[in-house]
Order: C-alpha cells, then sequence, then structure tokens
C-alpha cells in the first residue's frame, strides 16, 4: 500500500503574514517584498514573463516562506492538535 499525502497551502496567508499586501501580490515590487520578507532573494529580468502571475507568485511565495519556516517545530507539529484530529481531519498547512 502507498501512502498519499496532500498539502493544501495558502500562499496569500503567507503574503498577509508579510504586511505587504493582503493577498495576491500582482507586481514584481510587490512579489520582491514578500521575498524579501522571508529572507529570499528578489526575482530579476525577465524570470516572471514580464508580471507577476498568479501561480509563478504563489510558488515563490509558498517556497519562500516554507524555507523561512522550515526549522520551526511548531509549524509542523501544532500545538494543541490531537494525534486523533491529524489523522481524521488533517490540518491546514500554516493557518
Amino acid at each position: 500500500m502507498t501512502n498519499v499525502v496532500a498539502v493544501e497551502m495558502y500562499p496569500s496567508a503567507f503574503v498577509r503574514m508579510s504586511g505587504v499586501a493582503r493577498g495576491k501580490t500582482r507586481d514584481v515590487q510587490s512579489l520582491n517584498s514578500v521575498l524579501r520578507y522571508f529572507g529570499s532573494a528578489p526575482v530579476v529580468g525577465d524570470v516572471l514573463d514580464g508580471g507577476a502571475t498568479d501561480d509563478k507568485a504563489d510558488a515563490l511565495v509558498a517556497a519562500a516562506d516554507l524555507w523561512h519556516i522550515s526549522s520551526d517545530g511548531t509549524v509542523w507539529n501544532p500545538v494543541g492538535l490531537p494525534d486523533a484530529r491529524r489523522w481524521q481531519d488533517g490540518w491546514i498547512f500554516g493557518i
């Protein structure tokens, strides 16, 4: 039997966490501000093919935040989340 894990993330929550915007980052300047908040390098040149499309920006923001929080054990094992609930219902990562 193969185990399958699905993770649901909300990059807009990470954007809100940065204080740069309330949801989506729609321009490279805002995207770079969010990336800077999480300690990541900015995007340069034509990386986004002329703009910060939702999918590309979301992927970059999610990767930057995951890298930023990767060593924080409380994120991966939330306090107060009983094992039974975790196995039955799962939990929404980052919320």
